[in-house]
């Protein structure tokens, strides 16, 4: 068989190169892996802020306190814990889903148990607790959920 027989049963020249095949999906992967590495580095900053900020505003005196930022208290609490929640999970992915939720549920006890000096003028709720524990659902939830879309698969 002569090289011409063989370049024409093969279908290219033999000494041409493959075409390459373009990666599915290349230039999504790309951003999307971007998008989780910035996430990743604001969330830890993200996240000692957030705690300073929740933690202020849940000691600050009653008498003190600003109007509510999104005006019910049960949404105030969810949505606190769910960005805590949410910042860690994607801060420090590592960490495990359990160990957050119990490092925030006793952070939430603590804040309870503080509210109750009186100097502070607060009341304590068992069911400030259980709105806590929401809001980490719903933010280790979205940090899945996240997770999910910025992985270069999808």
């Amino acid at each position: 068989m002569t090289r011409l027989q063989s370049e024409a049963e093969s279908g290219h020249p033999r000494n041409a190169r493959p075409e390459r095949q373009a990666e599915p999906d290349a230039s999504r992967s790309g951003w999307r892996s971007g998008l989780w590495r910035l996430a990743r580095t604001l969330a830890r900053p993200g996240f000692a802020l957030a705690l300073i900020a929740i933690t202020a505003l849940a000691l600050t005196p009653g008498r003190q306190l600003p109007p509510a930022l999104i005006g019910w208290h049960v949404i105030n609490h969810i949505a606190a814990f769910a960005v805590l929640a949410f910042l860690l999970r994607v801060g420090w992915p590592g960490l495990s889903r359990l160990r957050i939720a119990l490092g925030l549920l006793a952070y939430g006890i603590a804040i309870e148990l503080l509210q109750a000096i009186p100097a502070i003028g607060r009341t304590t709720s068992a069911l400030d607790v259980v709105n806590d524990m929401i809001g980490v659902a719903l933010g280790l939830s979205a940090a899945w959920v996240f997770a999910r879309l910025c992985s270069p698969g999808r």
